[in-house]
């Protein structure tokens, strides 16, 4: 809604689909589901696409998905091909060699807490955007380290927590103005536009990370951390 970018939330909702057929075992589900991102937003399919692969590596699933990924590129390759191939006879092309200056990176106060402002959809005059990642996600992410700090985090989940931390903090690194030489170096990391658009790593990655910690909190402490989250 902030960002007026209806690609970009549509692709955003339906990654956890995408992860949740993975985890079922359901490759039919999966082969949809991708090709519906990638026509969905591409850029946002440019992001999800590594962490998607690292999942299926992680949990042994290879064989079983990798046909259903090419596939889904096939199927959404009448967009795909074109949008790759003749990409650079557009504005869209020249845009994302002009947008890469230290200005465009958010500032770290930013993550926390943005200003709401009053432009349209609260964006400011020269239409300003809020970054911020989220209290309850910042919450999760220390709750996270402290219940890692007092070992109470184990298996079956001990791996993934640390997957998604490790999410959690590269999208941080790659919103900050340090990391713009790796920006810089890779070509296709431009054709994002806007380094906020990498948000996608540490929202996502802290929800799953929340799903994750509470599924393991006793349930009166869980119903006073939902009321907390509401309120």
């Amino acid at each position: 809604f902030f960002r007026a970018a209806m690609g970009e939330l549509g692709g955003f909702a339906i990654l956890p689909f995408l992860a949740t057929a993975i985890i079922e075992k359901k490759p039919k589900y999966f082969c949809f589901l991708y090709a519906l991102l990638i026509l969905v937003h591409p850029g946002v399919t440019l992001l999800a696409t590594p962490l998607l692969l690292m999942a299926v590596v992680l949990m042994k699933r290879m064989r079983m998905f990798l046909f259903p990924f090419f596939l889904a590129i096939g199927l959404s390759a009448w967009y795909l091909m074109p949008a790759l191939l003749e990409s650079r006879f557009t504005l869209q092309a020249i845009h994302a060699e002009q947008v890469w200056i230290l200005s465009s990176f958010p500032k770290i106060w930013e993550l926390f807490i943005s200003p709401w402002r009053w432009g349209f959809l609260f964006q400011g005059h020269y239409g300003e955007l809020a970054y911020t990642v989220g209290i309850m996600h910042w919450i999760v992410v220390l709750v996270t380290f402290f219940l890692l700090y007092r070992k109470e985090i184990h298996r079956p989940i001990y791996n993934s927590v640390l997957f998604f931390l490790g999410v959690f903090f590269l999208g941080i690194y790659l919103l900050q103005p340090v990391s713009f030489p790796l920006w810089n170096s890779i070509a296709f990391l431009r054709k994002l536009q806007f380094p906020s658009r990498v948000l996608l790593y540490p929202i996502f990655s802290s929800a799953v990370l929340g799903g994750l910690i509470f599924s393991r909190i006793r349930k009166p402490m869980l119903l006073i951390v939902l009321f907390l989250t509401v309120s």
